[in-house]
């Protein structure tokens, strides 16, 4: 059953209809009453695709009618788009070890079948020791899509590029905000750069600061480990291994103590505060099972003790 809505456009669809069959063309009111009608339903869509065939062949309906849904299955640029969009999207999924073997594969592909002479990757062999292109990328990836695949891989470097910039870019305006001052925060970041990913982090850069000036110091710090200011290179070369502010400034009194190097005197002080860490979890356990024991001797019930047993200790 047919609202009397529906009905009136049924038979609106059909007075289009025949008008088409006659070779007349609709007009631009026509259109804009149409499309008028597909904005104010609640059911546009279907409507949308209903009269897509009687516009589909007028110029005049082109500003007016959008892709409908039956366009985007039967439009052959729009599923063209939507596939490379879906190649792209895989792309950006790959991690950068996984990018830099798929752009070595093929840019070797291309080197073999005498395309891109000359181009290499970092990580690629010299040209006397590449192998031949591999069978299996080859049956899955044609040589024809080779280059559109690594102007993608080209562009989702740049987009990897200039994202972490603005993320290098912000950790540094969080330091400044926090007080610290730009050219050391500067400094301290690129100090702190992680080896294995490169990238920066403000935490590793803040602890770095206060080890490295007394005025950036907490309160308790500046009492422990005095008003010293230290070279942040060097500072550098012991929260290597001994991370936090306080571990670090222990490294290094541990080794103008013991002259072992900002190496040994880290990992030697990691040691140190994790055997104490240890210790007073250990001593931290022991008093909660007295307090346990204590509070079952009083008549606590023995579910009660567990549940707070376990939120304690756990």
């Amino acid at each position: 059953e047919f609202s009397s809505e529906k009905k009136e456009r049924l038979e609106e669809k059909k007075g289009e209809e025949q008008r088409g069959l006659s070779g007349e063309a609709p007009s631009n009111v026509d259109v804009r009453r149409i499309t008028s009608l597909m904005a104010s339903s609640k059911k546009h869509r279907w409507f949308a695709s209903q009269i897509s065939h009687m516009f589909s062949v007028s110029r005049e309906t082109a500003e007016y009618v959008y892709a409908t849904p039956r366009a985007a299955l039967t439009s052959p640029t729009l599923l063209i788009k939507e596939a490379l969009k879906t190649v792209t999207r895989e792309i950006a999924r790959l991690d950068a070890t996984a990018l830099d073997r798929l752009q070595r594969a093929l840019r070797l592909s291309g080197t073999k079948n005498g395309e891109g002479e000359g181009k290499m990757v970092r990580g690629d062999a010299p040209a006397a020791n590449r192998s031949s292109s591999s069978p299996l990328l080859e049956s899955r990836i044609s040589s024809h899509a080779h280059s559109f695949l690594i102007k993608e891989i080209a562009l989702e470097r740049v987009r990897r590029e200039e994202k972490k910039r603005a993320s290098e870019r912000a950790l540094l305006e969080e330091l400044v905000r926090s007080k610290y001052d730009r050219k050391e925060a500067t400094c301290a970041l690129e100090l702190t750069r992680s080896a294995s990913t490169g990238l920066l982090s403000s935490f590793r850069a803040e602890n770095l600061l206060q080890a490295s000036f007394a005025r950036y110091r907490p309160k308790d710090l500046s009492a422990k480990f005095g008003c010293k200011d230290h070279p942040m290179d060097l500072v550098a070369k012991y929260q290597r291994h001994a991370f936090y502010t306080e571990s670090t400034l222990r490294a290094i009194e541990y080794d103008a103590e013991h002259n072992i190097g900002p190496a040994e005197a880290g990992a030697k002080v990691a040691e140190i505060v994790a055997r104490e860490t240890h210790e007073r979890w250990e001593t931290s356990r022991k008093r909660r099972q007295l307090i346990c024991k204590t509070l079952e001797s009083e008549g606590m019930s023995q579910k009660l003790i567990q549940i707070m047993y376990e939120y304690e200790v756990d």
